[in-house]
């Protein structure tokens, strides 16, 4: 049986080698993925050959992904680590007075009112003043702060630019032939036009798969996935800018929008993410992965970076959950297993759907009819169509018998 999702794989030390990139091809692998963020260009470059040598052989056709660092925010460096109390008014910029060193361009754009995450949330500060060298915020979430940790800035709007390394990184992707570029923080779809544009003037058009992690790229959603040619649900960096509990809808209205516009969407991080230690995926991790395969999206796995166990293959919880669809007698909202009428519905934003054959059995009718379309249109005994709007005895009958 075909599988019916894709698996995108990170590639790092621990996967790097000719004999465990052979066998994560085996188990299904269809796109690698280079985290440059880590790791130097040259040893980009050998693991680009080494995945189309190993492919080659195994027969089988893998996708290469590059995926850039972008613009990624960082606190300038500084000794020891700094522990900031809930209270606390810090000073943040480029003076040498500031207690937390940070970049004067993101200052400038960094407005009263707005939050400063910094080490992935854990740490959230609030702005209450400014002027051109400094920013003057509370801590709002306390805890330590060290040199060179990341910072998020939710509800500023920063400026996209497309560094130098990405540039050099750009040109390593085209000259070794790499099939993708994924783009980081992507806000606008002016984003994805920039990164398209370095792409062809590096002397090839990748195809661009926008990673969507920045609350600002929700503003912009459809846009951004009609200018792309994919997108990734980067939960990472998503699960920071916007509440946890948020990241499920907005990982569903995302994959939506990749089915309504022909894009394909890839759900990332901290899936199958205990398999770097352990031979089989925990029961979240399971549940996961399915629901992603069941709402139409492709899989990623977890970096395969630090270790890589020999137990359950990496594809096998993607064939598992790729083989099977969602089974009648449940109603699964999602662009995968609509019944045409209720795709269309949700397509056009109607407030109701009605059934003309049995406006009583409407419910259940949603519930039935699972990933094989709305059910046939019952007739007489003698063969011979039920009036419009109303049922046949033998389908009430049926009904009735149905229910207990």
């Amino acid at each position: 049986m075909q599988r019916r999702a894709k698996i995108v794989a990170t590639i790092g030390p621990a996967s790097a080698s000719e004999k465990t990139l052979a066998r994560l091809i085996r188990a299904g692998v269809n796109v690698v993925r280079l985290n440059q963020s880590h790791g130097t260009r040259e040893e980009h470059r050998r693991l680009i050959r080494l995945v189309r040598e190993v492919s080659a052989e195994a027969g089988r056709s893998v996708g290469v992904m590059v995926d850039l660092m972008g613009p990624r925010h960082r606190l300038d460096h500084f000794e020891g680590a700094r522990v900031l109390k809930e209270g606390d008014v810090v000073g943040l910029g480029a003076s040498a007075e500031a207690d937390l060193p940070l970049d004067r361009d993101m200052v400038r754009h960094v407005e009263p009112g707005e939050q400063i995450l910094i080490d992935d949330g854990r740490v959230q500060l609030e702005v209450r003043s400014k002027d051109e060298e400094r920013i003057e915020a509370e801590v709002i979430v306390g805890g330590a702060v060290s040199s060179r940790k990341g910072v998020n800035l939710p509800d500023s709007r920063l400026p996209f630019r497309i560094s130098d390394k990405d540039l050099s990184d750009i040109r390593m992707a085209v000259e070794e032939d790499a099939d993708f570029l994924a783009a980081s923080y992507i806000g606008t779809p002016a984003d994805v036009v920039q990164v398209r544009e370095a792409s062809r003037d590096a002397g090839r058009s990748l195809q661009i798969i926008a990673k969507l992690e920045r609350r600002r790229a929700l503003d912009h959603l459809d846009e951004i996935v009609l200018e792309s040619d994919g997108v990734m649900v980067a939960r990472g960096d998503l699960g920071v800018e916007i509440p946890l509990h948020q990241v499920p809808v907005v990982q569903k209205r995302i994959i939506e929008s990749g089915w309504r516009h022909a894009r394909p969407v890839i759900v990332a991080t901290q899936m199958l993410e205990s398999m770097i230690e352990h031979p089989r995926p925990t029961r979240a991790e399971s549940s996961d992965v399915a629901n992603a395969v069941f709402d139409g999206a492709a899989g990623h796995p977890g970096d395969p970076r630090d270790g890589l166990r020999r137990g359950d293959p990496v594809g096998a919880p993607f064939d598992r959950a790729g083989h099977r669809r969602p089974q009648p007698g449940r109603f699964h909202g999602s662009p995968g297993c609509l019944p045409p009428a209720v795709d269309a519905g949700v397509r056009l934003h109607a407030r109701i759907a009605v059934d003309a054959r049995a406006p009583a059995r409407l419910g259940r009718s949603l519930r039935e009819d699972g990933p094989g379309g709305l059910p046939p249109r019952r007739g007489r005994r003698d063969g011979r169509p039920a009036t419009p709007g109303r049922q046949s005895g033998a389908a009430r009958r049926h009904d009735r018998a149905a229910d207990g």
